[in-house]
């Protein structure tokens, strides 16, 4: 779906709104310039807005502003937030900046205008305060997030999030009408008109922000409901258009409890929110559910706030997982799974001590974690450490407790790095008994099949080695094991299949140099001095400091000078 396409459903709902309003004036003979005018002003007011609630999320939010702003704005997941950030960021940072501008606007601008003459007239100009907020709002959401969920936002907000500045815009609007019945207590009429924007601007970002399946629900239903009843209100509006007299009002007193009493909506408003934030909390809490981390937690109270982890660091966000992982660790301290993504998050951002201490507290909690034995192998294995990468592997093979959603692939992968681990170690007996494993586990483990001809080749064991690296070729084509099946046919004398499949390494990975300097050696053996040149300039253009490349070319430089051929 093409940008032009996500920037047209962003804004067409408006437009189709806009058209009718321009026929509902066209028919009563009246200006469509202030309607136009009133939605280029809510166009302008994003700017004003978007400053303010910037500079709000960081007076609140401080460094965390960027991961506050992701979250509320990503609708594939649940934020890591309270219930007072989210009623923060609901109604105060969104529902009472923006709806506060568009009030000031509308009373700066536009009430000594003929057209604040009627209620139909001041609705319309709300309404298409609204729109024009909504419409910029929507375009801006489609440029920024482009390429990732852009054009599904546009779609969403078309449907939702602009009708609710549109019936946002009719209920002020139809408040502040009330202006024209009465000389006094105009400030209040002013002020309730704001405040009930604010109520329903505010119910549907935070029921957003909470982002659970219920949350959802309640947005639909409420928003089919208010479209149907400000339908038929606008209708009775177009019937009396210049209808200024007041309403009939009942006797009773504002707390009591009839339709309009603002008890009542604040009632709704709570338990909707609530039901929202906590129910789904409490079925997730109750289903037990796991997550690939595989820890044995059961059905913990923080497993809700763990699977928004899992969310972060699936999409690479390791600052925000060790700040959620914290959060849920200041109120349970035992909670391996924290420490676990802590330590993953850690190992992202390629501070490996720190990932190996998270690690280790993970297994403190839970004796049996086997995932976390297998992390703490691998970031062991990043600092060569390989003994203790080892130990770390066979405590994961031991372990009782299960290794996350992976589940056999992942015991697969435990083997084949332990059998990595044993052949660098120079145990290469051990370390095909190791990969077999693997392959027992899972046939198609492209990288334990590599192991086991490694394995292999370095036990002399050159034909079978050659069967192992062409069976890891079709479940990992990569320009390692290229390389691997070029040092295989050097050893096995096939030279021409050697450099081939150097070659083939680097037409895989352009930047992988060690094969073309085994190129170049293998060309050197052979006599062809100028191509093995030619290999190793190549390693050097992408390692200029490559020692032992600078003295392989030293030595084709004296052979060809003595050559009399330079």
């Amino acid at each position: 779906m093409t940008l032009f396409w996500g920037f047209f459903i962003s804004v067409s709902p408006a437009i189709a709104i806009l058209c009718y309003f321009y026929e509902c004036d066209r028919s009563h003979g009246e200006s469509y310039q202030d309607k136009l005018k009133a939605f280029l002003m809510g166009v302008a007011c994003m700017i004003p807005a978007g400053f303010i609630e910037a500079i709000g999320a960081h007076f609140f939010y401080g460094h965390k502003t960027s991961d506050y702003f992701s979250q509320i704005n990503n609708p594939f997941v649940t934020p890591s937030l309270l219930m007072p950030e989210i009623l923060l960021g609901g109604f105060i940072l969104s529902a009472l900046i923006e709806e506060s501008l568009k009030l000031w606007i509308l009373w700066a601008v536009f009430r000594k205008s003929k057209s604040f003459r009627s209620k139909i007239n001041i609705v319309m100009l709300t309404v298409c305060l609204g729109l024009g907020f909504a419409s910029i709002e929507n375009i801006m959401y489609v440029f920024t997030l482009y390429g990732k969920m852009g054009i599904l936002i546009a779609q969403a907000r078309a449907f939702m999030s602009l009708p609710m500045h549109a019936i946002a815009g009719l209920i002020m609007g139809s408040i502040l009408a009330e202006t024209k019945n009465t000389k006094k207590n105009r400030q209040w009429v002013v002020v309730k008109a704001l405040l009930a924007a604010i109520l329903l601007h505010g119910t549907y970002n935070s029921l957003l922000f909470i982002h659970t399946w219920l949350s959802g629900l309640f947005v639909l239903i409420c928003l089919v409901i208010s479209i149907f009843f400000s339908i038929r209100y606008f209708k009775h509006l177009r019937t009396n258009p210049t209808a200024t007299e007041p309403s009939k009002q009942t006797s009773k007193l504002w707390w009591h409890w009839h339709w309009h009493s603002p008890v009542l909506w604040l009632t709704v408003v709570s338990a909707a929110i609530a039901s929202s934030y906590w129910i789904p909390q409490s079925i997730s809490q109750v289903t037990g559910r796991y997550d690939s981390a595989g820890s044995r937690t059961g059905g913990s109270n923080d497993e809700y706030a763990i699977s928004q982890v899992q969310f972060k660091y699936r999409n690479g966000d390791y600052t925000g997982v060790i700040y959620d992982c914290d959060r849920i660790l200041s109120k349970n301290p035992r909670n391996a799974k924290a420490y676990l993504y802590q330590g993953l998050a850690f190992y992202g951002l390629n501070n490996i001590d720190q990932a190996i201490e998270r690690y280790s507290k993970a297994i403190q909690i839970d004796s049996e974690y086997a995932l976390a034995y297998y992390n703490r192998a691998q970031a062991y294995l990043y600092l060569k450490d390989y003994t203790l990468a080892l130990e770390n592997y066979d405590l994961a093979i031991r372990a009782k407790g299960d290794l996350g959603s992976k589940g056999n692939k992942r015991l697969a992968d435990v083997y084949a790095n332990r059998g990595d681990v044993l052949g660098r170690l120079g145990r290469f007996s051990e370390a095909l008994s190791s990969a077999d494993h693997a392959i027992e586990i899972d046939s198609q483990h492209g990288f334990a099949w590599y192991i086991r001809s490694m394995a292999l080749g370095y036990l002399g064991r050159n034909q079978e080695a050659l069967k192992a690296v062409d069976t890891a070729i079709q479940f990992a084509n990569y320009a390692y094991v290229w390389h691997h099946r070029g040092d295989v046919m050097y050893q096995l004398k096939r030279y021409a299949e050697a450099i081939s499949s150097y070659e083939k390494a680097v037409q895989i990975d352009p930047q992988y140099a060690r094969s073309m300097y085994s190129q170049g050696l293998v060309l050197a053996e052979l006599g062809r001095d100028r191509e093995a040149l030619t290999a190793y300039n190549n390693a050097l253009e992408l390692y200029p400091d490559w020692n032992e490349v600078k003295k392989s070319k030293q030595k084709i430089l004296n052979k060809l000078e003595g050559k009399g051929v330079l």
